[in-house]
Protein backbone atom coordinates (compact mmCIF):
# COMPACT_ATOMS: atom_id res chain seq x y z
CA UNK A 1 0.00 0.00 0.00
CA UNK A 2 1.75 3.43 -0.78
CA UNK A 3 0.36 6.53 0.94
CA UNK A 4 1.83 10.30 1.30
CA UNK A 5 1.88 12.20 4.17
CA UNK A 6 2.59 15.19 5.17
CA UNK A 7 6.38 15.52 7.08
CA UNK A 8 7.07 15.99 11.03
CA UNK A 9 10.05 16.96 12.75
CA UNK A 10 10.83 13.15 12.95
CA UNK A 11 11.59 13.18 9.39
CA UNK A 12 14.37 15.17 9.96
CA UNK A 13 16.83 12.34 9.12
CA UNK A 14 15.23 10.85 6.04
CA UNK A 15 14.89 14.16 4.54
CA UNK A 16 18.53 15.30 4.39
CA UNK A 17 19.39 11.48 2.89
CA UNK A 18 16.70 11.96 -0.02
CA UNK A 19 17.57 16.05 -0.70
CA UNK A 20 21.04 14.88 -1.01
CA UNK A 21 19.28 12.31 -3.32
CA UNK A 22 18.61 15.14 -5.04
CA UNK A 23 20.97 17.51 -4.70
CA UNK A 24 24.01 15.95 -4.62
CA UNK A 25 26.31 19.65 -4.96
CA UNK A 26 24.92 20.55 -1.56
CA UNK A 27 28.26 19.76 0.21
CA UNK A 28 29.81 22.11 -2.44
CA UNK A 29 27.27 25.04 -0.57
CA UNK A 30 27.23 23.79 2.39
CA UNK A 31 30.40 22.37 3.20
CA UNK A 32 31.53 19.42 6.32
CA UNK A 33 28.35 20.87 7.60
CA UNK A 34 25.55 19.69 5.49
CA UNK A 35 23.59 17.21 6.50
CA UNK A 36 23.44 19.20 10.33
CA UNK A 37 22.86 22.51 8.21
CA UNK A 38 20.27 20.78 6.43
CA UNK A 39 18.55 18.62 9.32
CA UNK A 40 18.19 22.03 11.12
CA UNK A 41 16.78 23.89 8.35
CA UNK A 42 14.16 21.47 7.92
CA UNK A 43 13.23 21.39 12.07
CA UNK A 44 12.90 25.35 11.36
CA UNK A 45 9.46 26.82 10.49
CA UNK A 46 8.86 29.42 7.57
CA UNK A 47 11.45 28.83 5.41
CA UNK A 48 12.51 26.71 1.82
CA UNK A 49 13.83 23.32 3.26
CA UNK A 50 11.03 23.37 6.39
CA UNK A 51 9.47 20.61 6.91
CA UNK A 52 6.32 22.82 6.42
CA UNK A 53 6.93 22.08 2.76
CA UNK A 54 7.85 18.39 2.66
CA UNK A 55 5.72 14.92 1.46
CA UNK A 56 6.75 11.84 2.07
CA UNK A 57 5.39 8.88 -0.05
CA UNK A 58 5.76 5.48 2.21
CA UNK A 59 5.44 1.95 0.80
CA UNK A 60 3.68 -0.71 3.59
CA UNK A 61 4.39 1.81 6.18
CA UNK A 62 8.70 2.08 4.84
CA UNK A 63 9.38 5.66 3.70
CA UNK A 64 9.97 5.29 -0.38
CA UNK A 65 10.57 9.04 -1.08
CA UNK A 66 9.94 12.55 -0.90
CA UNK A 67 8.93 15.69 -2.37
CA UNK A 68 9.96 19.29 -1.13
CA UNK A 69 7.82 21.98 -2.53
CA UNK A 70 6.14 25.77 -2.12
CA UNK A 71 4.51 28.09 -3.83
CA UNK A 72 5.02 31.60 -5.32
CA UNK A 73 3.87 33.41 -1.78
CA UNK A 74 5.92 31.22 0.46
CA UNK A 75 9.13 31.59 -1.82
CA UNK A 76 8.52 35.48 -1.86
CA UNK A 77 7.84 35.35 2.24
CA UNK A 78 10.71 32.63 3.29
CA UNK A 79 13.18 33.62 0.41
CA UNK A 80 15.17 36.01 2.91
CA UNK A 81 14.68 33.67 6.06
CA UNK A 82 16.00 31.25 4.44
CA UNK A 83 19.44 33.34 3.75
CA UNK A 84 19.08 34.28 7.56
CA UNK A 85 19.23 30.44 8.37
CA UNK A 86 22.01 29.91 6.35
CA UNK A 87 24.24 32.50 7.88
CA UNK A 88 22.91 31.26 11.20
CA UNK A 89 24.19 27.42 10.53
CA UNK A 90 26.80 28.18 8.52
CA UNK A 91 28.44 31.29 10.27
CA UNK A 92 30.60 33.80 8.41
CA UNK A 93 31.87 30.59 6.15
CA UNK A 94 28.84 31.47 4.14
CA UNK A 95 30.31 34.61 2.74
CA UNK A 96 33.14 32.39 1.15
CA UNK A 97 30.64 30.59 -0.42
CA UNK A 98 28.27 33.91 -1.67
CA UNK A 99 30.13 33.31 -5.21
CA UNK A 100 28.28 29.42 -5.36
CA UNK A 101 25.66 30.32 -4.15
CA UNK A 102 24.43 33.57 -6.94
CA UNK A 103 25.22 31.02 -9.24
CA UNK A 104 23.11 28.51 -7.55
CA UNK A 105 20.23 30.89 -7.35
CA UNK A 106 20.29 31.22 -11.27
CA UNK A 107 20.06 27.84 -11.56
CA UNK A 108 17.27 27.45 -9.84
CA UNK A 109 14.05 28.04 -11.20
CA UNK A 110 12.22 31.26 -10.68
CA UNK A 111 8.51 30.84 -9.64
CA UNK A 112 6.27 33.27 -10.83
CA UNK A 113 3.27 34.23 -9.46
CA UNK A 114 0.42 31.85 -8.81
CA UNK A 115 3.03 28.74 -9.53
CA UNK A 116 4.23 25.56 -7.36
CA UNK A 117 7.90 24.71 -7.74
CA UNK A 118 9.03 21.34 -6.95
CA UNK A 119 12.61 22.01 -5.72
CA UNK A 120 13.40 18.16 -4.61
CA UNK A 121 11.97 14.91 -5.09
CA UNK A 122 13.85 11.61 -4.41
CA UNK A 123 13.36 7.62 -3.56
CA UNK A 124 15.53 5.88 -2.02
CA UNK A 125 17.26 3.19 -4.32
CA UNK A 126 15.62 -0.15 -4.52
CA UNK A 127 17.80 -3.02 -2.91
Amino acid sequence: MITIRKATLDDYKDFCELILVSAPYFPILFGNKTKTVLQNLFRYHSNLFSFEHVYFAEVDGKKAGMILGYDWQNKKRENLRTGFLLFKEIGFGILVKFLSLIKFKETVGKVRDGEYYISNIAIYPLI
